[in-house]
């Protein structure tokens, strides 16, 4: 199956198909990159496009924390697909490959050697899904309160109630396993046929809701108010995740829920949890890939001009952190060069990040 959109066909490929179109100099991009590049010309350039940094080598506690969370909705849904398919023995293998894949032999044995016997599914997802969690590397700060081993579980066990709760089976077609999807797209010139750039990313899981499918993307916040659940009724990255949901299932996929989990719960433990549903249409498809290739645009016009970039000084300070290139862009331009040369390099590639779970065959921790 092929799309088309502003002027370009999209076709999924594997991921070693990919790495071979990067080996011949195609680039990839994916949500976060394309991101940064909007967020401020300067700063997507210097650190994606140049692989520049000036920050310290501190933790990102948000970053561990989600990741640490992630690893337990996984295996909730790895959970939620045995226990539906608890009486097929080829689904359960096909799943325990999969879940090797995502966690590694070491720990998936681990969650399946958990007790299977209480009288409610809570007992038994929590059992299971536990490990997950406290296998995933995620250690207490002694400069962080919130978000603590103890807090991340308590979200965490809030999670797993809500989605028992909701009645949306996750998808097994054929080799298609619906959790933790890498996926890989290519875009071609429709006229040409010339390959232009790869977009990659990892779809949360793929479920199905009154029988339709919704790819779910799972978020963790400080707070889950009106802003937080209408920013995702426009973000790129959940359009994205459509648009690679449909190229997999082969048929339309339009809708989703994102699946935000507070850390910590609130006290009340009434709004800790929201499952925020929400749609697209074949315009929001259209914009989507016009954002993807302004992006591009951007980039490929400043990575070989760097302090040519603009700054959008509106970003220096986003997400309550001054942004880590604010001593470049404070030197004179005549000095800027030499300043590049002198940070240090962290490469990053967002297909070896899409290729995590893939490539994740040992993963023991």
């Amino acid at each position: 199956m092929k799309l088309e959109y502003a002027g370009h066909t999209l076709e999924l490929i594997s991921i070693e198909e990919a790495r071979k179109h990067v080996a011949n100099g195609m680039v990839c991009y994916d949500f976060t990159k394309f991101t940064a590049i909007n967020t401020c010309p300067t700063f997507g350039v210097l650190r994606y496009a140049l692989h520049r940094t000036e920050s310290s080598s501190s933790r990102s506690m948000a970053i561990d924390a989600g990741k640490a969370c992630h690893d337990y909705f996984a295996a909730l849904r790895v959970w939620s697909l045995r226990t539906q398919h608890k009486d097929r023995s080829e689904l359960i293998t096909k799943i325990g490959l999969h879940a090797t894949r995502l966690f590694g032999s070491v720990r998936y044995a681990e969650m399946l050697s958990a007790a299977q016997d209480a009288p409610d599914p809570f007992s038994n997802a929590i059992n299971f899904c536990l490990p997950a969690l406290h296998t995933s590397g995620f250690y207490d700060s002694p400069t962080d309160r919130r978000r603590t081993m103890a807090n991340l579980e308590q979200s965490c066990l809030s999670y797993t109630s809500r989605y028992l709760m909701s009645e949306m089976p996750v998808i097994l077609e054929g080799d298609l396993v619906g959790v933790e999807l890498p996926f890989c797209i290519l875009f071609r010139e429709t006229k040409s046929q010339r390959p232009r750039f790869i977009y990659t990313g990892r779809i949360d899981g793929l479920h199905r809701y009154n029988n339709i499918p919704h790819i779910a993307e799972n978020k963790t916040a400080f707070r889950l108010d009106d802003v937080w659940r209408m920013m995702f009724h426009t973000s790129n990255q959940v359009t994205g995740y459509m648009v690679a949901a449909t190229l997999m299932l082969k048929k339309e996929v339009t809708d989703g829920f994102v699946m935000g989990t507070q850390i910590p719960q609130p006290k009340s433990m009434t709004d800790g949890v929201a499952f925020e549903q929400v749609s697209r249409n074949a315009s929001d498809f259209e914009r989507w890939a016009e954002w993807s290739l302004h992006s591009i645009d951007l980039y490929e016009k400043f990575i070989t001009r760097p302090t040519e970039a603009p700054r959008y000084t509106h970003s220096c300070n986003r997400y309550f952190h001054a942004c880590q290139f604010i001593p470049f862009c404070t030197m004179p331009r005549e000095e800027q060069a030499d300043m590049i040369e002198a940070m240090a390099v962290e490469e990053w590639s967002p297909l070896d990040h899409v290729g995590e779970v893939a490539d994740n065959s040992t993963g023991d921790v």
